[in-house]
């Protein structure tokens, strides 16, 4: 039943047992489903004072040959009227067809076309890739892929093309409370994908780990403490041999409020200016409970990067505090932060966020 469940192509899921077995002693059971509408449409938009505005939509087929493969368009358009260098574009298509090749194993293909204009770099890019999916338990995932990606990219050092045939493996473990609104419980995801350089590209290999935490406290749980680490390497290239967006930066609404987007860098030397090979982020924030719909949140967050393949050593670090506020909706809270440079090379101005969802 919630194998049926998981595919998300069935409203409703009952399997009912035979009131008398069969001659042989068998129990027949019959599965009665609802279908859900098959096709399904989502959109998204944010707003952060540095990134701009993004806008998200997609298109989703849940029962497309009728074996329950799911089949999902999605388009983003984001760094709209920011200071990011210049708007971003994404076109993502992804097949996934469930019990393949076994019962509790996914199996997808993934195709991406993406043009980005950041502040050092700009790029555009095509991948596609082929992998599994497993569910080891109610809130275990593993995740293998083999994934080609092509790269045409412009920076301080000129105009690179780059060729990567890369072998992702990830875990994912989540026993947290909510998805959108975690009060309670913990979150880990952890990746290693070795890639391997044609037609003259670097090979190496890159690692994340992304930790959070969560717990409720006071006579009526009205306090929530929520803390993220997130660490990331890349060994055996060096930070020119690979493309920019496998580098590491630091500063935004994802690593650190306050700080301007991607602004901690790591100086190459002659004027040019890089990602890094490693980065250490911590997040931290503090949720108090207003009323039964609004909170009140203090953070503090820290980033660093260098051009080691150890997080936290050499390199340099930023730091950005502040105060949002939360709104419970049916879909998620409705988020808005304003944060201020705390340390490091910027140290003026703010910065407001504004989303769906908590921060982590």
């Amino acid at each position: 039943a919630k194998r049926l469940r998981d595919t998300g192509v069935f409203r409703s899921v009952a399997l009912v047992e035979a009131k008398t077995p069969n001659a042989d002693g068998t129990l027949d059971v019959t599965a009665r489903l609802v279908d859900r509408e098959p096709r399904r449409l989502g959109f998204g938009a944010e707003y952060f004072a540095d990134e701009g505005v993004s806008l998200s939509a997609f298109w989703l087929h849940r029962n497309l040959l009728g074996g329950a493969e799911r089949f999902r368009v999605g388009a983003e358009v984001s760094g709209i009227a920011g200071d990011t260098g210049g708007e971003d574009f994404s076109f993502d298509l992804e097949l996934t067809r469930p019990a393949t090749p076994s019962a509790d194993t996914d199996a997808f293909l993934t195709f991406e076309l993406a043009s980005e204009n950041e502040p050092d770099y700009s790029a555009d890019s095509v991948s596609v890739g082929f992998g599994f999916a497993r569910r080891f338990g109610d809130d275990i995932t593993g995740r293998v892929a083999l994934e080609y990606a092509l790269s045409d990219e412009t920076d301080d050092t000129g105009n690179t093309t780059f060729r990567h045939l890369s072998l992702p493996i990830g875990v994912t473990i989540a026993r947290r409370n909510s998805l959108q609104n975690a009060t309670d419980g913990w979150f880990a995801n952890a990746e290693i994908a070795p890639y391997f350089g044609l037609s003259g590209s670097e090979s190496g290999t890159r690692s994340t780990l992304d930790l959070r935490g969560y717990q409720q406290f006071g006579a009526d749980d009205n306090f929530v403490v929520a803390a993220r680490m997130q660490a990331g390497a890349i060994y055996g290239a060096s930070i020119t041999g690979l493309p920019n967006d496998l580098r590491f930066y630091s500063g935004g609404g994802g690593t650190v409020r306050g700080q301007e987007y991607q602004s901690l860098e790591i100086d190459l030397g002659g004027g040019v200016s890089s990602g890094g090979r490693s980065f250490l982020g911590l997040q931290s924030e503090v949720r108090y409970r207003v009323t039964d719909n609004i909170w009140a949140v203090g953070f503090a967050d820290w980033g660093h990067i260098s051009a080691d393949s150890t997080p936290g050593s050499g390199g340099e670090s930023h730091a950005g505090a502040g105060l949002g506020i939360r709104y419970d909706t049916g879909i998620g809270p409705i988020r808005v932060d304003v944060g201020v440079p705390v340390s490091g090379p910027d140290d003026g101005g703010f910065q407001v966020y504004i989303g769906v969802g908590q921060a982590f």
